[in-house]
C-alpha cells in the first residue's frame, strides 16, 4: 500500500491528477486495488479500461502504476525461476515467467543471439534471430531494422506484415535488470522514430482463456 500510495502521488504530480483520483477510490474502498493486481497481472487490458473509465482517468496512468506496483512481486518470481527452470526450450514471444511482451530484443557476442528481455520481471529468453515477436513471420523480405546513426548500438526491428516493431541492442553482455526501464526512457525518441515510421507495438493478449 505504500508503494502504490508514493506511485500515485508521483502520477499526480507529473500528471494531470489521475493519481490521486485513483489513490482515494482504493481508500474509499471503491476500488478493489488486490483485484486490479491480479487483473493487471494477467494483462486483461478491457477490465482495465473499465476501471478507468468508471472513475474518468486515463488508462495509462492505471496501467503504468500498477505495473511498477507488480514489478518488485514478478522480479522475485523471476529469480526464483530462474534458479529452477531451464527456459532453453521456450519459444513464444512473450515472457515465461509473467506472460507480458518483452520491453527489448538483445544481441549477444559476435554470434549476434537473439534474446528478448521482459521489462516487467526482467526475465530473458532465446529467440529466433528472424521471426517476428509480434505475428510469427518468418519472411526475409518482411523482417528488417531501422538504424539511426547516433544510436550507436541500438536499432528497431520492424516487420511488414503486421507493421509491429521491437528495440533492439547489441551487446556482448545483457542489459542490468534494474536499468530496463532506465534504457527504456532514454531511447523514446526510437520510439517515436518507429511512429514516424509506420510502425507500432501491438496490444496482445498471449495467453487465451480457458
Amino acid at each position: 500500500m505504500e508503494l502504490f500510495m508514493t506511485l500515485c502521488r508521483l502520477a499526480t504530480e507529473g500528471g494531470n491528477g489521475d493519481g490521486d483520483v485513483l489513490m482515494q477510490a482504493v481508500l474509499n474502498g471503491d476500488v478493489d486495488l488486490r483485484g486490479m493486481m491480479a487483473v493487471a497481472l494477467r494483462l486483461e487490458r478491457s477490465e482495465l479500461t473499465a476501471v478507468a473509465r468508471s472513475m474518468n482517468i486515463e488508462l495509462l496512468t492505471v496501467e503504468s502504476i500498477l505495473r511498477h506496483l507488480l514489478m518488485p512481486i514478478v522480479q522475485a518470481y523471476a529469480g526464483a525461476f530462474g534458479q529452477i527452470l531451464d527456459f532453453a526450450e521456450w519459444r513464444q514471444g512473450y515472457c515465461p515467467v509473467c506472460g507480458d511482451w518483452p520491453l527489448f530484443g538483445e544481441l549477444h557476442g559476435r554470434d549476434k543471439l537473439r534474446r528478448l528481455r521482459c521489462g516487467r520481471c526482467t526475465a530473458s529468453w532465446r529467440f529466433k534471430r528472424l521471426e517476428c515477436v509480434w505475428c510469427g513471420s518468418t519472411k526475409r523480405q518482411e523482417l528488417s531494422f531501422l538504424y539511426d546513426p547516433e544510436a550507436k548500438s541500438w536499432r528497431v526491428d520492424v516487420c511488414d506484415h503486421c507493421r509491429g516493431y521491437m528495440k533492439t541492442l547489441a551487446s556482448y553482455d545483457p542489459l542490468e535488470a534494474d536499468m530496463l526501464l532506465v534504457h527504456d526512457l532514454e531511447t523514446l525518441y526510437m520510439d517515436q522514430f518507429a511512429a514516424d515510421a509506420g510502425y507500432r507495438r501491438p496490444y496482445k493478449q498471449p495467453l487465451a482463456a480457458p
